[in-house]
């Protein structure tokens, strides 16, 4: 049986390669069909692929415009991967990729795109992967990536983004990696990265930030979270004065932001943000305008105040079970009291009763009574 498959899987891979159109290689391998066509000057997407390729690798090329159902239209409906980068491409339509239900990975990577249209991936439910950097892009809408809940990795490192808008992320509930490195902004909204429950990577090195109340939320939510940068290189800049801090220092200033703090604590407990020390949330609750210390969360530690309620509410439990069992125990010997002197009276009145017996106390074991008539 293995050699029948072998030798399938051998005429297959013979009739994939040599079924391949010219300045393009063709190859299979792990299970992957691969089409590459790699700087031929291609001004589109050629129609004479072969339509069970499903790794494609059309970098370096002219292609300005990707038109609507363009893949579909050449028979690439098998398509798991796309490279595009460094292709020139300046426009992609709504419906480009719509047909490619097993598409996982898209890389669009250095073209010359300056808009993405909110239903660009539509089609794409499967999507884990998406490529922008180095693209001149300056702005993420709202929604922009809303049907997308498979996506793991995002990455707009080397654009120019300018502004991010509070729902851009939104419905990402699979999203690990987000990068922003190197572009143009100077703050985000607050909320931005609340609802991202996966993300365990984030990069947001080489940006202008200004120093505003947002930028000291996000930078308490990296602490929180374990997204901080461990390197320290974030920094901001006040807007009237070239004064540098950085994100790890910026407990020591805007105390008039701590209503947007404990705002965003609030909400950030509400979505269930993973790696959100319940000692932060009560620290924050309490006072926003110095950051806990690793060294001093011990000393300072929110739970104490807990800890003495805790203990003086286990006392005053104790306490009236003691009283419960003082009261039912002297209601106890109170009833044993009363048995007992009834008890006695009773033996007492018995002398005045008309008949009684007289044991000969000689003679214990006689069966002999007396009865007598007062």
């Amino acid at each position: 049986m293995m050699v029948v498959f072998l030798v399938v899987f051998g005429i297959f891979s013979t009739v994939y390669a040599f079924d391949c159109p010219d300045n393009c290689k063709c190859s299979t391998a792990a299970h992957k069909n691969l089409t590459v066509c790699q700087e031929g000057d291609l001004r589109s997407i050629p129609r004479t692929l072969n339509p069970y390729t499903n790794h494609l690798d059309i970098s370096g090329n002219v292609i300005e415009n990707l038109e609507n159902r363009t893949f579909v239209e050449a028979g690439l409906i098998n398509l798991q991967a796309i490279v595009l980068k460094s292709s020139t491409i300046r426009r992609i339509e709504q419906g480009t990729f719509v047909g490619l239900k097993w598409l996982i990975e898209l890389d669009l990577s250095n073209n010359f795109i300056e808009n993405i249209h909110p239903l660009l991936f539509s089609d794409n439910k499967l999507l884990e992967m998406v490529n922008f950097s180095g693209n001149p892009i300056t702005r993420l809408v709202p929604y922009q990536f809303t049907t997308l809940q498979n996506l793991r990795t995002l990455d707009f490192r080397n654009c120019a983004l300018e502004n991010v808008e509070e729902e851009a992320f939104s419905n990402l509930v699979s999203l690990q990696t987000l990068c922003l490195k190197n572009n143009k902004l100077t703050t985000l909204p607050k909320n931005i990265f609340t609802w991202l429950k996966q993300m365990h990577n984030l990069d947001l090195d080489e940006n202008p930030w200004q120093c505003d109340c947002n930028v000291q939320v996000i930078a308490i939510l990296l602490l929180i979270r374990g997204l901080y940068n461990s390197n320290g290189t974030l920094t901001c800049t006040y807007a009237t004065k070239p004064t540098i801090i950085r994100w790890q220092d910026m407990d020591h200033i805007h105390n008039d932001c701590e209503h947007h703090v404990q705002a965003h604590v609030k909400e950030t407990i509400m979505s269930g943000s993973p790696r959100f020390g319940k000692s932060t949330v009560f620290k924050y609750m309490n006072t926003t305008r110095r950051l806990p210390r690793y060294s001093s969360h011990i000393l300072q530690s929110p739970f104490l105040p807990w800890i003495a309620a805790f203990l003086a509410l286990i006392t005053s439990y104790g306490c009236v079970i003691c009283i419960c069992n003082i009261y039912k125990y002297r209601i106890q010997t109170n009833t044993h009291k009363k048995n007992y002197e009834c008890t006695n009276k009773r033996e007492e009145n018995s002398i005045y009763r008309d008949d009684f017996c007289l044991i000969d106390e000689e003679n214990t074991t006689s069966d002999v009574s007396v009865s007598i008539d007062l």
